[in-house]
């Protein structure tokens, strides 16, 4: 009988705890500022991430896009910002979670850095000092309202993959034309202790395959950056045209990339979300932003593209198959 009443009082409690989690912040808000559009897919996973792990909260969630892969010239970046000021102002979120860096540049530093409103940001490439939210190559914070997630590549594991398999050492980078891609391509170099031999970025999925083209001849490994945002972008397209015009082993770090590479070391999308909602939650519950230390993420993994693999004819080591998730 005791034992049956212990059972009992255990099952109310569990219950009374899952509903205490559903409705913890049932009067609190929290924004989602994205830097670009909802089918772009690292914002598309970072997005159903946060999403997922604030649907039993109770927190009220509004999201908005400023569309910046495709509204890429300044004054419509500008516009963006105003627009986002805007809703962020009328909505009054108790938590604003940025994503990525456009975000950070054209909204939190010139609007909320150093105001009463709490700030997460995340997917921010490299480096946040240049929108004074760390000291210069830095992780420590220096704004007291924000705190955030730095996102990092592991790069150079991934160029001394491809050199396994290239048949010489030059080196080349292909990219749409933006900040994020723009400061990867700095560090990347800076990581891997050389010059890209040649490099090309772009905003036309025309003149993408163009250079495409060109750097199967060129250089004997390529590091594939970023293609989507770009105009006229076309993803089944593009699968067809790597796969029949690729010469060269080519490498990435983010997975939405891996269709059109064949290794990549690539950190995930998700890890960011759930860092900025874990922090906001964080912030919620009474922590001061500037409490939460700024990071940088963690988690990655190998994936090998074996339709590619098979198209180049590489001898791929059956060990590093075991590791890996294999893209068929």
């Amino acid at each position: 009988m005791m034992l049956r009443k212990s059972v009992f009082l255990l099952l109310v409690l569990l219950q009374s705890l899952a509903w205490a989690s559903k409705d913890t912040y049932t009067d609190h808000k929290i924004m989602f500022l994205s830097s670009y559009h909802p089918t772009y897919p690292w914002t598309k996973n970072m997005v159903q991430r946060a999403q997922e792990k604030l649907a039993s909260t109770g927190v009220q969630l509004q999201i908005f896009y400023m569309d910046t892969k495709r509204r890429r010239l300044d004054y419509e970046k500008q516009e963006s910002a105003q627009r986002a000021k805007r809703i962020i102002d009328e909505f009054k979120p108790d938590v604003l979670i940025a994503a990525d860096d456009d975000a950070s540049k054209y909204v939190i530093e010139p609007y909320y850095k150093n105001t009463d409103l709490p700030v997460v940001f995340c997917g921010v490439n490299w480096d946040a000092s240049s929108y004074g939210f760390t000291e210069k190559e830095t992780e420590i914070g220096l704004v007291p309202n924000v705190t955030g997630m730095i996102e990092q590549h592991v790069v150079a594991p991934l160029v001394k993959q491809l050199e396994r398999y290239a048949t010489g050492k030059r080196i080349g980078y292909l990219s749409f034309d933006g900040i994020s891609e723009r400061k990867s391509f700095y560090y990347y170099q800076k990581i891997i202790g050389r010059s890209f031999d040649k490099y090309y970025f772009h905003t036309e999925y025309k003149n993408w395959k163009q250079s495409f083209l060109k750097l199967q001849d060129e250089v004997d490994m390529l590091v594939l950056y970023n293609p989507h945002g770009s105009t006229g972008w076309d993803e089944q397209d593009a699968i067809q045209f790597v796969e029949k015009n690729i010469k060269i082993p080519i490498g990435t770090t983010h997975y939405s990339r891996m269709p059109f590479s064949v290794f990549g070391i690539v950190q995930l999308e998700t890890e960011q979300a759930e860092w900025a909602v874990d922090a906001a939650l964080r912030i919620l519950d009474g922590e001061k932003p500037s409490e939460i230390p700024i990071t940088h993420n963690k988690q990655g993994k190998l994936v090998i593209n074996m339709r590619l693999v098979n198209k180049l004819g590489l001898k791929v080591d059956l060990q590093l198959l075991k590791t890996a998730e294999i893209m068929k």
